[in-house]
């Protein structure tokens, strides 16, 4: 349990929903390699005076993406297919991150780092099992889902929220994006 009394997955529980819940072995390792770069920015973050809850950021990335193999075939939205099945599964805190990992509802630009923000920028800087640049990251986007004019702009406003993470991120831990490598172990 977190701070606020909220049920958290530890590292290994999360392992077992990912098989339970039947994830391909694709998602599971993008999965893996967005909560190895989530980890990396909170812990530096929290090196750097934030507050972030490790627990619930290390089971929103191992999670955010638990129901997305079978909402490709259903066409749901799987952030909320995810958030849905991990409410019912008494998770709610990480429900509500993994709820927002395509899309962070508000960005406060002065205030703390969410989890939420954590979780989503990770997920944008994986594309499959590559840690990219957010350029590459949503020029893949826009080729895979910019179907139509609103996907072209959903895509879009993801993209500046996206960015407003990354500089809230990286003015905190005073490095560069081009930087994320150097904090990942193993990917320097």
């Amino acid at each position: 349990m977190n701070s606020t009394g909220s049920k958290i997955p530890d590292r290994e529980t999360c392992l077992e929903l990912m098989e339970r819940y039947h994830m391909p072995p694709n998602i599971k390792k993008h999965s893996q390699i967005v909560c190895q770069v989530a980890m990396a920015l909170a812990r530096k973050l929290n090196k750097n005076g934030e507050h972030l809850c490790l627990e619930e950021i290390e089971a929103g990335s191992l999670l955010h993406d638990i129901t997305k193999s079978k909402s490709i075939e259903t066409r749901e939205n799987h952030a909320e297919t995810a958030a849905l099945l991990l409410r019912t599964l008494g998770y709610e805190r990480v429900a509500q991150i993994v709820h927002a990992h395509v899309s962070v509802a508000d960005i406060d630009r002065d205030g703390k780092v969410t989890e939420e923000e954590i979780v989503n920028y990770a997920d944008k800087r994986v594309m499959h099992t590559t840690v990219v640049s957010l350029e590459k990251r949503f020029k893949d986007l826009f080729i895979r889902y910019g179907r139509n004019e609103q996907a072209v702009q959903y895509i879009t406003v993801m993209r500046d929220k996206t960015r407003e993470i990354e500089k809230k991120i990286f003015l905190r831990i005073n490095k560069s994006p081009d930087d994320l490598s150097a904090l990942l172990p193993g990917f320097a």
